[in-house]
């Protein structure tokens, strides 16, 4: 049943949909922190998420996930769902497959961070 609901989210996810209430599907995320991509150009490439508020970070994985890539060094809120699916060279993080996201700050505004 979890495989359709988010088959059902990522299908209208890609068909333009721009919110998904938190209410409406169970386990539902919300994170706000900045995109890292580690090894960058490799057919290992894994895009994180280091949280804000924790400092947590989080593998993302799924097609929205590649989107992400050159969003590095940004800082987005991502809306997800907790997955065991996806690639990571960093297994130790949870990994969430992004529904969509938001860019919350672009590369420039005062929030550059060295990684």
């Amino acid at each position: 049943m979890k495989h359709w609901l988010a088959a059902g989210i990522i299908l209208l996810a890609a068909c333009g949909t721009t919110t998904v209430p938190e209410q409406e599907f169970e386990g539902v995320l919300e994170y706000t922190g900045i995109v890292q991509v580690l090894a960058q150009g490799t057919r290992s490439e894994t895009v994180v998420l280091e949280e804000n508020d924790t400092g947590q970070w989080y593998s993302l994985v799924g097609d929205m996930a590649r989107e992400l890539v050159r969003k590095a060094g940004m800082t987005i809120t991502v809306t997800a769902l907790p997955t065991e699916e996806g690639w990571t060279i960093r297994p130790e993080f949870p990994r969430l497959e992004v529904v969509e996201y938001v860019e919350v700050s672009i590369v420039g505004d005062g929030m550059d961070r060295e990684y």
